[in-house]
Parts: structure tokens; C-alpha cells; sequence
């Protein structure tokens, strides 16, 4: 199924005195586009966080996995002109109420460029008019009462969980030079790990937050306190947009040259549509964020760097050695707006810096030097250990998957050698003789200790041991 992914947004939120009025949600409407989805088999809407909840959801709507409207749904993910996914799918929980046991829209109160961008017209008064048709043939609302006390069990856990975050709301305040604004937190009980900026049709049309519920707490779906690493990044898309916006004319011409280059990794995080601006806006947005960690909270600074440049924003850890020079004349650049034309004359530059930039890049990504015994070759069947010598000193994280056709190697614990690029695999079993071993080493727990990049593929480490 080809399709481009709307923007995906990491977000969370804090309680804080420089705060307006915070308000975490629960709502029907969000669990039943969410459930939708699921039954659709969309993948960002089809997970396992919440088992207990989830298992009650399949239980119960498993028997209309065939609906008009579950069938529809499916048509329009495989409708290349379109892109009902992701954020548009979960902001689309807003177009309509649920009045007296039934759902009604009115399309002429809607948001304009952004819904018709992505999903025109015709086809979505389609889908809420099914919609309306699952709401009743479902009995939802039965669903939706019978989970009520879990409902309230998972609100009352966010609510605990926003409150105890401590956040620097002045912080915000002053990089911005922004006001504190109110701000709703919709909890997406079915909805994951993904997390959206949504726009609801009230009479102010607040931009809002939807939080999916990434664990389970004693069988019901819950966040912790796990979201406050992330946090951050939300409040810096909803103050630092239009700081950015403003100045779309002037880097854009820039940025198209090198997003032929980083798109493939930027659409892997979702941050990608068919103009690359999208991607330039979350460049800005993630170099905000660290910039908030430095101030505020800079362990793990190597982390956020790497999880950006991993994301295509292959500069990064250059544009925070550069933005050293607003950290210290904050007297002459009082807010990031202030400091914006210099920002932008460094975005202007990539272009002409982009081979080297590349081959920075390109060196920050580990990868294995060396085995023992080699690769493909023949050892002793009494060796006591293998060996995996890597080009970075790597984060103390191991593991292995079998690999199909090959003889399995059993060990447990590891050992990593006094400057950390050498994996030391004790042998709990010793190795019979000719035979062929293999194993697969994940790439996603093979990461640098000094540059938090992976490793860019899976490892297979293959041996024979002679007869």
C-alpha cells in the first residue's frame, strides 16, 4: 500500500503555574475512530499496548470486522491520492458530536485546506455517514458504558501523571517570547504509542493534544512517567510553528536541494508529505527541543542528538555547536525570534556544506570491525567464547534471534571489553562439532556509547566448527 504519512508529533504536557488551564480528557468519539482503524487494520492504530482493554475490543466488535464501513476504510488506505492516516485520521475524531445516542456532523464548520490536503470531500462525508451507520448497528455506546470505570481509572492515572511532571514553563515563555495559553489533553486508551496535534470544532477551535496509552497498569490503559522525555518537543511545535512559518520563504529553496537525500529517513518517522516543508518544520522544532534540554535537563543530550539526526536531520549535532552563539549573547538575542535571520542563513548553507555534512553523518553509525570466530569460518569445537568487535565503544545492550537453517549458539550473560567495543559471549553449552552456527544480532540494541547512533542493518554472525 503506497500512501505518504501525515507528520506524526510526539507530545506531552505539563502541569505548571505559568500554565492557563490545563484539562486531561477522556472521549468517545477519539475511542471510536480509534477502534475503527483498528478493525481496519491500520497499522498505527492496530497495537498490543493495552492487552486487557484491547482484548475486550476485539472480543466485541469482531463480528462486524466486515461492516460497510470497515470495508471502506480499507478502500480509502489504499487510495493512492489520499492519506487518511495518522494525524488526520485522529483529528478527524472532531468532526462530528455524538448527541442524544447518535453522531452528526456538519462539513460547512470544518478545517478548510488541512482535511481536503488529505482527504477530500466527497469521500469523507462518506465515511461519517457509515460511521453514524457503526455507531448504531455496533450499539457502541453499550461498549462505551460498559468501560466507563476503566475509563475513569485510566483518566484519574494521566491526570496523577501531568501533575507530577515539573516542566520550565518560563523557559517557554522567554525563548518564544510567547504568553501561556490554555491547552486540552484527549487520552487515546486504543490508540497506542502514537501521540497527534489535533484541532477540535469548538467555538475557538482549540488546538489540542491526543496522548495514546503506551502501557497497561493493573489491566487498564495507562501513560507514566516515562512521557516526560518527549514532553517538550510538543510545546516547542506549539510556540515555535509560527516563529518558523514566518520565515518559510526564505529557507525553503534551501531545504528542497538536500530533502532528496533525507526523505526516505524523515517519512520512516512519519515527518513527510508530498512537500518536504513538513520535514523542514520538525528540523526546527527538534533543534528547539535540545535547546530546552541544555537549559534545563542535558543528560542524555548524545540521545536526543542521534534520535534526530536518525530521524534525517542529518545536521543537527552542527546546528547545536552553532546555536552556542545565541546561548551566549542572550543579551543581543533575547528570544529564538530575535536570533531566527541567523538561523536561517545557516539553513541557506547546508546545501554547499552537504558532502561533508554527509560523510560526518555517515561516520557516527557503528558497525561490527570484527568477529571471533570470523565470519563464514571453521574453529574448534572447544572454544569457550565468541567476540564482536565493534567500530564505537557500544551502550551496554545485547540480545540475539535465531537464525533459520543454523544450528543454535546458547548463551546468557555478556561481557564488554574495558573500552566497551568488544562483546564477550561466554558459551553456556559447549559447541558440537561440524556443524554450522548462525544467530541474528538486532541492530536495534546495538547502539554507540559516544555518538547513540545504531547500527544501520542486523548482523548475522556465521561459523563452522571443524568435524
Amino acid at each position: 500500500m503506497k500512501r505518504v504519512f501525515v507528520i506524526i508529533i510526539l507530545l506531552f504536557i505539563a502541569v505548571d503555574s505559568c500554565w492557563a488551564n490545563i484539562n486531561v480528557k477522556i472521549d468517545e468519539r477519539v475511542e471510536l475512530t480509534s477502534i475503527v482503524f483498528r478493525l481496519a487494520e491500520a497499522e498505527e492504530f492496530h497495537t498490543s499496548n493495552a492487552p486487557a482493554y484491547l482484548k475486550d475490543i476485539d472480543n466485541y466488535f469482531d463480528k462486524y470486522s466486515s461492516h460497510p464501513l470497515i470495508k471502506y476504510v480499507k478502500e480509502l488506505r489504499n487510495n493512492d491520492s489520499l492519506n487518511v492516516a495518522y494525524g488526520v485520521v485522529a483529528a478527524s475524531s472532531f468532526l462530528f458530536d455524538i448527541k442524544a445516542g447518535k453522531i452528526v456532523f456538519d462539513l460547512n464548520d470544518n478545517f478548510g485546506d488541512y482535511y481536503f490536503k488529505y482527504w477530500d470531500y466527497a469521500s469523507l462525508v462518506k465515511y461519517l455517514n457509515l460511521l453514524r451507520q457503526f455507531y448504531k448497528d455496533t450499539r457502541f455506546s453499550k461498549f462505551w458504558e460498559a468501560h466507563k470505570a476503566m475509563s475513569q481509572k485510566s483518566l484519574e492515572t494521566a491526570k496523577s501523571v501531568v501533575k507530577g511532571m515539573n516542566i520550565n514553563a518560563k523557559w517557554f515563555s522567554d525563548f518564544f517570547d510567547t504568553d501561556s495559553y490554555d491547552f486540552d489533553i484527549y487520552l487515546g486508551m486504543a490508540n497506542g504509542g502514537n501521540n497527534y496535534a489535533v484541532q477540535t470544532l469548538d467555538e475557538n477551535k482549540c488546538k489540542s493534544i491526543m496522548i495514546g496509552c503506551f502501557t497497561e497498569i493493573d489491566g487498564v490503559p495507562s501513560i507514566d512517567s516515562g512521557i516526560s522525555g518527549v514532553l517538550f518537543h510538543e510545546l516547542c511545535h506549539r510556540f515555535g510553528n509560527q516563529v518558523v512559518d514566518e520565515y518559510k520563504n526564505e529557507f525553503m529553496s534551501s531545504f528542497e536541494r538536500i530533502y532528496p537525500d533525507i526523505c526516505q529517513l524523515t517519512k520512516l518517522y512519519g515527518y513527510g508529505d508530498s512537500h518536504p516543508y513538513t520535514a523542514a518544520v520538525e528540523s526546527f522544532i527538534n533543534l528547539f527541543s535540545i535547546m530546552y534540554k541544555i537549559e534545563n535537563a542535558p543528560f542524555d543530550m548524545g540521545y536526543f542528538i542521534a534520535e534526530s539526526e536518525n530521524q534525517g536531520h542529518i545536521w543537527m549535532a552542527d546546528a547545536v555547536e552553532f546555536m552556542q552563539s545565541f546561548l551566549d549573547n542572550r543579551e543581543r538575542f533575547p528570544s529564538i525570534k530575535a536570533f531566527m535571520p541567523q538561523l536561517v542563513a545557516y539553513y541557506n548553507e547546508l546545501p554547499e556544506r552537504w558532502v561533508a555534512l554527509m560523510k560526518k553523518f555517515e561516520a557516527r553509525a557503528p558497525y561490527v570491525e570484527s568477529t571471533f570466530p570470523a565470519k563464514n569460518s571453521t574453529v574448534s569445537s572447544d572454544i569457550k567464547e565468541l567476540r564482536v568487535t565493534f567500530s564505537h565503544p557500544m551502550i551496554d545492550a545485547f540480545g540475539k534471534r535465531k537464525l533459520n537453517g543454523y544450528e543454535n549458539v546458547v548463551f546468557h550473560e555478556v561481557h564488554h571489553s574495558p573500552d566497551n567495543r568488544t562483546i564477550i559471549i561466554p558459551l553456556s553449552e559447549p559447541l558440537k562439532k561440524g556443524k554450522t552456527y548462525g544467530f541474528v544480532i538486532p541492530a536495534a540494541m546495538l547502539i554507540s556509547a559516544d555518538t547513540y547512533h545504531r547500527v544501520e542493518e542486523d548482523y548475522q554472525f556465521i561459523f563452522k566448527t571443524e568435524k
